[in-house]
């Protein structure tokens, strides 16, 4: 599989997109699926003023997603049947319905919130204390305001939340593929339930939807690593008023 260090360039051009565009070019694997795939998107990419890192981990994604090359298939084969042995062995055990806890950046709970934000997207991290694969329909998930960055309070409060906040939802299903783009392409709508914030149905949006994820702390090396899963929500509910 293709992986990129950060500090590979040491000469930045113009953007991100030009410097990855550049590697591609200067690689020599013209005839290769995989980077044929991710020169065309970052192509479209530059076309339509996308510049960012995000970006490029984007255009990765996709192209890990579709290409045909078998050490990469075999990749997409590998973290998929992870996450379903995973799986089978969690949904063997009954139990009753359980409380998960998650922090949201105050952009997706108000989202959620709203009911407009309807799949809470997740980097897969087998050791989580979230226990991922034993998630199922009819578990409750309470989410509370995250407070990993300063600016999170301003933006906070001008959408009229505060630190304290609550919600919870139920869990109405879980879907998991080994690439961002992949799990976009289960409920075909490109994205827009993760990401309603990027509105519209272009394939430049969906890009942009799938950098999103790319920005996380450790969430890009989780994803390449171990794939990516979509837990769709019902009946949001505030617990603390404001």
């Amino acid at each position: 599989m293709f992986t990129r260090s950060r500090e590979r360039f040491k000469k930045p051009a113009s953007s991100p997109v030009e410097e990855m565009l550049q590697w591609t070019e200067n690689s020599g694997f013209i005839n290769d699926d995989y980077l044929w795939r991710i020169r065309n998107y970052l192509n479209y990419a530059r076309d339509c003023g996308l510049e960012s890192q995000a970006v490029v981990d984007s255009c990765i994604d996709l192209a890990t997603t579709y290409t045909d090359v078998p050490e990469i298939i075999e990749n997409r084969y590998s973290k998929q049947r992870a996450w379903d042995d995973a799986r089978v062995t969690s949904l063997g055990v009954n139990r009753a319905s359980r409380l998960i806890t998650m922090n949201l950046d105050p952009i997706y709970f108000e989202a959620i919130l709203r009911g407009e934000k309807t799949y809470e997207g997740r980097a897969y991290k087998p050791n989580s204390d979230k226990n991922y694969p034993d998630i199922r329909q009819n578990d409750l998930i309470q989410f509370s305001l995250s407070d990993r960055n300063e600016e999170f309070a301003l933006d906070a409060m001008a959408r009229n939340l505060h630190y304290g906040m609550k919600m919870v939802c139920r869990v109405k299903d879980v879907i998991f593929a080994p690439s961002v783009h992949g799990v976009y392409q289960i409920p075909h709508f490109n994205g827009l339930g993760f990401q309603p914030m990027i509105n519209g149905p272009s394939e430049m949006l969906q890009l942009q939807r799938a950098a999103v994820y790319h920005t996380f702390p450790g969430y890009h090396e989780l994803i390449e690593q171990h794939g990516f899963l979509g837990i769709e929500l019902e009946d949001p509910q505030l617990l603390t008023a404001a």
